[in-house]
């Protein structure tokens, strides 16, 4: 995933359930999560950070600390109880915006949305305590390479820095016992509005058809999914009332992770795009016929209650 939709990602997520996005406690999905319960444990993790730094004789100094990838400011505002000075970096503007918010130190705490590497606005060796907790692992290898090393350059003498990246870098996921081989989880989607009267609601049928190297079995489930999209890829919600109303929506399939639009109704005020992917919790459910000989297909229906599009 490059930066760009990285941040795109972010910035949906905290406009949706950011608490539950950093934490993701699944008792505390659908914004379940206090700010009292959730800053308390950014507390808990920095005192045992400056804990585990102080077994080090670290850090010599304690103006300025730096929080990457700092989210709604949970550890941000904890480091602050620690050090002069706390600046968090975030590469979602909607994070960064009710981390301000939620910032209790004043002056003392900045925050700054930081798209990509170097770390412009930081001088090198001038930071005291630097920290990325659970960060690094949502950025590409190649862009978290750089990042480190501009935590590293930021670092002051006698600094202390933390960070955590994955014990391995796999050239395959590792997939769970019972699951299907790797070349089963690629497939084909085709999908159709119908033409409903019914305006409260959109139905979609979905085509798949299997476009890996080894067969679906013929008993397992196929599980459809959709989204709703904002025409910049952001997902509507409809738990917040962010319906598209009056709208015209994009048709859409994925195809091997890209999307392609067909034609666009006659009303264009705003615009939206449905995204249906393909969920397999085992394997998908097939027909005889597929493609390259390989399983064969699956049709289905996903009904969507809200805004019917342009037809």
């Amino acid at each position: 995933m490059n930066l760009h939709d990285l941040q795109r990602h972010w910035d949906a997520f905290g406009e949706q359930d950011p608490m539950w996005a950093i934490l993701t406690d699944p008792s505390r999905k659908g914004r379940r999560w206090t700010a009292e319960e959730f800053f308390a444990t950014g507390i808990a993790e920095i005192d045992a950070l400056m804990a585990e730094a102080r077994g080090f004789g670290l850090p010599a100094g304690r103006r300025r600390a730096l929080d990457f990838g700092c989210g709604l400011g949970r550890l941000t505002q904890a480091l602050a109880d620690h050090c002069d000075a706390a600046l968090g970096l975030d590469v979602a503007p909607s994070m960064i915006a009710q981390a301000v918010t939620f910032n209790r130190h004043g002056a003392r705490v900045q925050y700054q949305v930081q798209t990509a590497p170097p770390f412009h606005t930081i001088a090198s060796r001038s930071v005291d305590v630097v920290y990325t907790g659970r960060v690094l692992q949502h950025i590409a290898p190649v862009y978290a390479r750089e990042y480190i090393r501009e935590l590293a350059r930021v670092l002051a003498p006698g600094g202390f820095l933390s960070f955590d990246v994955p014990s391995r870098w796999l050239d395959a996921p590792v997939l769970p016992a019972g699951a299907l081989p790797i070349g089963a989880y690629r497939a084909a989607l085709a999908a159709r509005l119908d033409a409903a009267t019914d305006t409260s609601r959109v139905v979609v049928e979905v085509t798949v058809t299997n476009a890996g190297t080894d067969a679906w079995p013929a008993d397992a489930p196929l599980n459809l999914g959709n989204h709703w999209l904002t025409r910049d890829g952001a997902v509507v919600v409809a738990a917040r009332s962010r319906r598209l109303r009056d709208a015209d929506l994009r048709r859409a399939a994925v195809h091997r992770g890209r999307r392609r639009r067909a034609r666009t109704g006659p009303r264009a005020r705003r615009r939206g795009v449905v995204r249906v992917a393909r969920i397999t919790d085992r394997a998908p459910r097939c027909r005889p016929g597929g493609a390259r000989g390989h399983g064969g297909g699956a049709a289905g229906r996903a009904g969507h209650t809200g805004p019917r599009p342009g037809l």
